[in-house]
């Protein structure tokens, strides 16, 4: 594998708000993402951003090239017929209970 220059864009603004506990940040407009620490916790700014990079990331690797179609693919799916050739499975169940109503009228 080879590194791939990848433009990550982030739209986040940090803007501590100092809260008392869980009451006040129920008062919080829910655009806001709390941070509840303890007296004894503390938060570096890199552990932010850290964060907010890697939630930025791309869930899938990706690539700048077109890749076609996926190589990893057993040929069993290559060859499956599109989803509306297939019968639907509850055909049967709608007959039955055409049956069933012609039966009691």
């Amino acid at each position: 594998l080879q590194g791939l220059p990848w433009l990550l864009e982030t739209n986040t603004l940090l803007a501590p708000i100092p809260v008392q506990g869980e009451q006040e940040i129920a008062r919080l407009p829910d655009t806001y993402e709390p941070l509840l620490l303890s007296a004894m916790e503390s938060v570096t700014l890199a552990d932010l951003v850290e964060e907010e990079l890697i939630l930025g990331m791309p869930l899938m690797p990706k690539h700048a090239d077109a890749c076609g179609e996926a190589q990893y693919l057993p040929d069993t799916m290559r060859s499956m017929p599109e989803p509306e050739t297939l019968p639907n499975p509850f055909a049967v169940l709608h007959t039955l209970k055409k049956l069933r109503i012609s039966r009691t009228s």
